[in-house]
């Protein structure tokens, strides 16, 4: 479990999460809503891959 506050949301399903002080890009596989901007979340993750952006 994931928890953390929706930061940014785009249309191409990319959503921007900081988690404590550090900021984690998400590919979500449904479509983002933008209503959870700025609220905190938890998200269940089964299978989570980590790739270095360089950010």
């Amino acid at each position: 479990m994931i928890r953390g506050r929706i930061l940014a949301v785009y249309e191409d399903g990319v959503t921007i999460l900081q988690v404590g002080s550090a900021v984690m890009q998400l590919e979500m596989l449904d479509d983002p809503s933008t209503k959870t901007l700025g609220q905190t979340v938890s998200i269940a993750a089964d299978d989570l891959k980590f790739y270095p952006t360089g950010i």
